[in-house]
């Protein structure tokens, strides 16, 4: 949770209707009442992501437990965590619960990847590369 110019920001998992898991942002004055961002372009039904994979991305599956930094320039960096599917997984569509794969040691950076993405966020837009 952030505060700045006398707001709360809270940055939080949840998932759209398309059942894509990412990032959702929800604004309060106070701490206690809360309002979730909407995309103004056109709000999703269930819920808005500011940060969602592209369905061919690495991380695809999902992207949870955002974590947001204010740099000594001003700018946020949102760090995540983020799973990728095994090769074998594809071909099991019907599962409810996609396997992620086991990597060796040395590679499980790769699954658990914390990305910084460097771009300044605004109240009215959520471009993030």
């Amino acid at each position: 949770m952030l505060h700045r110019n006398g707001r709360y920001e809270l940055f939080f998992t949840n998932a759209d209707s398309r059942q894509r898991t990412g990032i959702a942002r929800a604004e309060s004055a106070d701490g206690r009442v809360w309002n979730v961002w909407r995309n103004p372009a056109g709000a999703d039904r269930a819920m808005d992501l500011v940060l969602a994979a592209p369905s061919d991305a690495w991380d695809a599956p999902g992207l949870e437990t955002a974590n947001v930094l204010v740099g000594h320039d001003g700018v946020l960096r949102m760090y995540y965590t983020a799973t990728r599917p095994c090769a074998a997984a594809a071909s099991r569509s019907r599962e409810v619960a996609r396997p992620v794969c086991q990597a060796p040691r040395a590679d499980q950076r790769s699954l658990n990847q914390a990305v910084m993405l460097k771009r300044r966020i605004s109240s009215t837009s959520y471009v993030f590369r």
